[in-house]
């Protein structure tokens, strides 16, 4: 009870239907039961740290602070250094994947994609940090870059209940000038931030897909707070969860630190091709993007597509099977094998739809 209550000290509405437990790591499960629509996790908009609310001192401009993640891990950085009062996530995590190193991923994972993601994030942090004057502001940064790849949260934007009646308007017409996709990301109205959600951060995930969870996260204008209400009934001792995400289990793996059997969302780039591959068929084909043209392949081409997805089975086959290589990156490995065997054997390797 000692962090349940540290948070409520803080402002932060935790049910006493919940209680922390030791599952994978720290998690919440129901002490009591819960129906469906009950409330987890209560937080003011004051007692959350938002990207939008980064401010940088130094006048530079958004070129380098543009993207959300980015600014959010400035903002919790800051908040550390300052020492700020509020439940803000700590731990550290060297042992990720994305830490491992470029070399030792391509070794063990036979995934060169990965080993492009590890550099992405060491220049992120490096440029981040290189104006830093002091090694602890740097190392914040680093730090909070972690924590925020795993611990954040897409939300919508924050509006005073004095213009939530304009901003509904505005949301609802940039939603329909996206043509059904755009409420999400796309114009003012349907912008959303990024945040660190003290309390929500507790909450493991559910599984690949949001159906899997057990809660579901809003924001509520009305009340200038952000919740997490139950999406359905939990019963006594089972353990609620949040959705992460749509993800691959490639964004699994190297920031959280796990990955999930038959990730409907998981998503393969076939080595020395330029196809990537999903369940169901082909994702994207970058050469057909970048040359801005048809590029129908011949018979020949196909099936020299059909060896490469072969040769890639089998360096992935080997790396499942290292017995020095870490389990996670063995599991990763063994993942990636279920989804080529499955296009391979349903023959799904065609091109993408014009």
């Amino acid at each position: 009870m000692k962090l349940l209550d540290f948070y409520a000290s803080k402002g932060v509405f935790l049910s006493p239907k919940v209680e922390v437990a030791a599952i994978h790591g720290v998690g919440l499960r129901a002490a009591k039961a819960m129906g469906p629509g009950e409330l987890v996790v209560s937080v003011p908009w004051s007692k959350c740290l938002w990207a939008s609310d980064w401010v940088d001192d130094n006048n530079h401009n958004d070129q380098l602070f543009g993207k959300q993640a980015d600014r959010l891990a400035l903002r919790l950085a800051s908040a550390w250094l300052d020492g700020s009062d509020l439940p803000l996530p700590t731990c550290r995590r060297r042992d990720l994947p994305v830490h491992w190193g470029p070399d030792r991923l391509s070794e063990t994972t036979a995934t060169p994609t990965l080993a492009r993601k590890a550099r992405q994030r060491r220049r992120r942090a490096d440029e981040l940090t290189k104006n830093r004057r002091q090694q602890k502001e740097a190392f914040a940064v680093d730090h909070a870059l972690d924590a925020v790849s795993s611990r954040a949260f897409s939300v919508p934007r924050r509006v005073s209940p004095t213009n939530l009646l304009p901003w509904l308007l505005r949301s609802a017409f940039f939603k329909s000038s996206a043509g059904g996709g755009g409420g999400a990301g796309g114009g003012k109205g349907g912008e959303r931030d990024l945040a660190i959600v003290p309390g929500a951060d507790l909450l493991n995930c559910g599984g690949p897909t949001p159906g899997e969870s057990t809660t579901r996260l809003f924001s509520v204008p009305l009340l200038e707070r952000v919740e997490v209400r139950t999406s359905r009934r939990v019963d006594v001792g089972k353990e609620l969860t949040l959705s992460y995400g749509a993800r691959p289990n490639e964004d699994f793996f190297l920031n959280f630190g796990f990955v999930f059997k038959d990730n409907p969302y998981d998503t393969r780039r076939i080595e020395n091709t330029t196809v990537t591959v999903r369940r169901g068929g082909v994702l994207d084909n970058d050469d057909d993007k970048d040359n801005k043209k048809d590029t129908a392949r011949t018979k020949q081409e196909e099936t020299s597509l059909q060896d490469r997805l072969q040769a890639d089975l089998a360096r992935l086959r080997e790396a499942a099977d290292r017995l020095d290589a870490p389990e996670l990156a063995r599991a990763y490995c063994r993942e990636q094998v279920r989804l080529l065997e499955e296009i391979d054997q349903d023959q799904t390797l065609t091109d993408p739809p014009s």
